[in-house]
């Protein structure tokens, strides 16, 4: 598998983040959340840091701890604004 990792002109890595490596990284942090892992106040950085680790020898890519928590951030807004959607359609029917 080819690096997805580009570089912006100040650069910043921009990840092109596929569908099995986003699957692989929510898969990985539901386990952290059933071991009991994550704290009430969300994940901690070092938690973010495993994730990257097992994702990159797996995937053999080369992502940091940030970009899984800004991943992971960016994925549940996105849910939150589907729940929203969801929410709103079925008190309408």
């Amino acid at each position: 598998m080819e690096n997805d990792v580009g570089v912006v002109g100040d650069g910043r890595a921009v990840v092109t983040w596929t569908s099995a490596m986003s699957t692989f990284m929510l898969k990985h942090m539901a386990a952290l959340v059933e071991s009991g892992a994550r704290t009430s106040s969300g994940f901690k950085m070092m938690q973010y840091n495993g994730c990257a680790r097992v994702l990159n020898e797996h995937f053999h890519q080369v992502l940091t701890g940030t970009q899984m928590s800004n991943h992971y951030m960016t994925i549940k807004k996105k849910f939150q604004k589907i729940k929203k959607i969801k929410d709103d359609c079925s008190g309408a029917l």
